[in-house]
């Protein structure tokens, strides 16, 4: 099963004022504002991809700065400030898992998600670069500059990774699919239950479910119960099942469910006996009584 644990390199970069409060170098003639900016990378370990829509939230000077990386996994912001600067990353389902720079110019801020890491920007030597319009730049790399080609070194990573998977569980019989089999997903831990059902195509899709190892139980009427399997959920899962048969309990060669409709039958006939057997006794009562008066019972009395 394929790791899906999902690296991301940050490369921060920044350029200032030429009467900015920081200043890269002696030769820079950058203009504009001052900006953070950097690439983020998803990487699987076998192919690498520029991930887009991370949310960057950019603390500077006690004002904050918001931007999302683009389709090529860029962001850039510009600031006001230069001082006392922490930079946070956020996807949907990923988590920062370490931070780390061949210059030691990032250091993890505790908060919540441990997403947020403080920028000493003063320890990132400097590269000054020119853009399209011929303008010089200076940048500073907190981690490998993807511009330059050069293949990045996993030692000088910010890594994220994913927090939660998509599960499918494919359930048959005797290469059928079964469809309506119940699903679920216990943790190991037991924090967490998950449930699914299987559709006609004998397929059950769990989303969202957290990283860790899980229990799994399918049951289906008419079919053995399957339970004691484990799955390790590293990342999106696929697994496929096959189910028995449930045996099926006879009494004389019948089922029970059989067993039970002759027993019905005979006592649907045994009542219809008993029922006739009183409804004639009771008419044959009814004209004994009215003989009793006897054939002169209609005559005036004298």
């Amino acid at each position: 099963m394929k790791n899906y644990a999902v690296p991301v390199i940050i490369t921060l970069l920044a350029t200032v004022t030429s009467g900015g409060a920081l200043a890269f170098s002696s030769d820079s003639e950058a203009v504009g504002e001052y900006f953070l900016a950097g690439y983020v990378v998803e990487d699987d370990y076998s192919d690498t991809s520029r991930m887009w829509e991370v949310d960057v939230t950019v603390s500077a000077g006690g004002k904050e700065y918001k931007t999302q990386t683009d389709m090529d996994g860029y962001f850039e912001v510009g600031l006001s400030a230069v001082s006392g600067i922490t930079i946070n990353f956020e996807r949907r389902e990923y988590e920062v898992r370490h931070a780390n720079s061949p210059y030691g110019a990032l250091s993890p801020v505790k908060d919540s998600e441990g997403h947020t890491y403080a920028v000493d920007v003063g320890k990132i030597p400097v590269v000054t670069k020119t853009d399209s319009r011929g303008v010089k730049h200076a940048y500073r790399f907190v981690t490998d500059d993807l511009t330059t080609g050069i293949p990045v070194d996993s030692a000088y990573l910010v890594v994220m990774h994913m927090t939660v998977a998509r599960v499918v569980v494919n359930v048959s019989y005797d290469n059928d699919a079964v469809s309506g089999a119940h699903v679920i997903l216990r943790s190991v831990s037991g924090e967490s239950t998950q449930t699914g059902t299987t559709d006609s195509d004998g397929v059950c899709v769990i989303t969202s479910v957290p990283l860790g190892q899980y229990y799994l139980r399918i049951e289906c009427d008419g079919f053995k119960t399957l339970s004691s399997i484990t799955l390790d959920v590293k990342g999106p899962l696929e697994e496929s099942y096959q189910m028995e048969k449930r045996p099926v309990e006879k009494i004389f060669g019948m089922t029970v469910g059989h067993m039970l409709m002759v027993i019905a039958v005979a006592v649907g006939l045994i009542a219809a006996f008993i029922g006739h057997y009183f409804y004639r006794n009771l008419q044959r009562t009814k004209i004994d009584e009215s003989d009793l008066d006897g054939p002169d019972s209609d005559r005036p009395m004298r």
